[in-house]
């Protein structure tokens, strides 16, 4: 479903293109939340030790390579995304919400929001949304909900929801894959290999937590569009009313709320999704990214590893400085949301480059 905050006001939206409901029984979002994740957990690791079992004991590979572990990881991703798509939109609220819809529930006694989604077989849209928010009717709530609609409209928790799926459908195989290792005293898996999984497990897990300040911070922007300046000052006030009236500004707010929201919130200031983001962020995460990457054909790690991690940062902030007087030009927001997207073109720019590297034979 498309909705857009840019033609309509709030109120015509809220009016014309979602379902709200008002129940003060349904039952906490966090249970639905732990369903769906214990129903990753439980078929992620049913999945992963399926195809492991079948790639060592019926087709007796002791000796498990890289491909292996590429077919391991593709067959468990592809089976965790059918379960997903055939079960997880008819478990609980999601039953009752058809595709395409954003479904807002307000509930009492209710801080916060929270927005949630699920991918489903339907021509009409692949996506259901469900977002919980309190019931009260202020501005406070109201800013919290144009937030979470940010998240909604552009599906963050359905992009979320597939990281989490290819994370775990990298972990599975390698935990069972070193299990059999030790069942069968031998060394199915060679440690160099270990070691590289590992990193790119590592590299997952940072993209994932990137991924999610973006998110917030382009939802940040979204409630600005809809809300206008006071957005700032009413997201100030549901903190506090979440963590303490000690909360003077978001910087105060709990550490886990500065990782995964960022620190400033200067996007719901500014309307600039990438002005929230420090500018460190995108240059050390996806150097780390392409640095693994980068590793993969080598046969040893040592000290080869931290020198492309810090030649592939060099570069990629050099190359991003270079080009911010023409990204500048084309993005036209804030100077930290300038720097920040030329950083990121220059992380893809790197990270496509060592991709084609490792294609070409033999470059090593």
């Amino acid at each position: 479903m498309a909705i857009s905050f840019f033609k309509k006001s709030q109120n015509q939206l809220l009016k014309s293109d979602l379902k709200l409901s008002y129940n003060k029984n349904v039952n906490n979002p966090l249970i639905l939340q732990a369903k769906i994740s214990s129903i990753y957990s439980l078929t992620g690791t049913s999945y992963s030790g399926l195809v492991s079992t079948y790639i060592v004991w019926i087709l007796h590979i002791t000796d498990i390579t890289s491909i292996d572990l590429i077919i391991s990881f593709t067959l468990t991703f592809l089976l965790e995304i059918m379960t997903a798509v055939l079960i997880l939109p008819r478990i609980d609220l999601f039953r009752e919400t058809r595709p395409g819809e954003i479904r807002i529930i307000k509930l009492h006694d209710f801080r916060g929001g929270l927005t949630t989604g699920v991918l489903t077989l339907s021509r009409h849209s692949p996506f259901k949304s469900i977002i919980f928010v309190g019931d009260e009717d202020d501005s406070i709530t109201r800013t919290i909900e144009a937030h979470e609609l940010g998240h909604a409209t552009e599906h963050h928790p359905i992009f979320l929801e597939l990281s989490v799926i290819f994370l775990l459908s990298i972990i599975g195989p390698l935990i069972w894959f070193v299990g059999f290792g030790n069942i069968m005293n031998r060394e199915v898996i060679s440690i160099f290999l270990v070691i590289k999984t590992v990193l790119i497990i590592l590299s997952v897990v940072i993209a994932i937590l990137l991924f999610m300040r973006v998110a917030e911070s382009r939802a940040d922007a979204f409630a600005y569009k809809v809300i206008g300046k006071s957005a700032y000052e009413n997201l100030v006030e549901a903190l506090r009313r979440t963590y303490g009236e000690n909360i003077k500004s978001p910087e105060d707010a709990p550490l886990v709320s500065k990782i995964s929201h960022t620190s400033s919130r200067n996007a719901i200031k500014t309307g600039d999704p990438l002005s929230s983001i420090g500018i460190w962020e995108f240059p050390v995460v996806l150097s780390f990214i392409a640095s693994t990457i980068a590793i993969i054909p080598f046969n040893s790690i040592g000290i080869i590893y931290p020198l492309l991690f810090v030649g592939t940062l060099v570069i990629s902030f050099l190359i991003g400085l270079v080009s911010l007087p023409i990204v500048r030009k084309y993005y036209r927001m804030t100077e930290r949301g300038s720097l920040n997207f030329s950083f990121l073109l220059a992380g893809i720019y790197m990270i496509s480059s060592i991709i084609a590297l490792d294609a070409y034979p033999n470059y090593t």
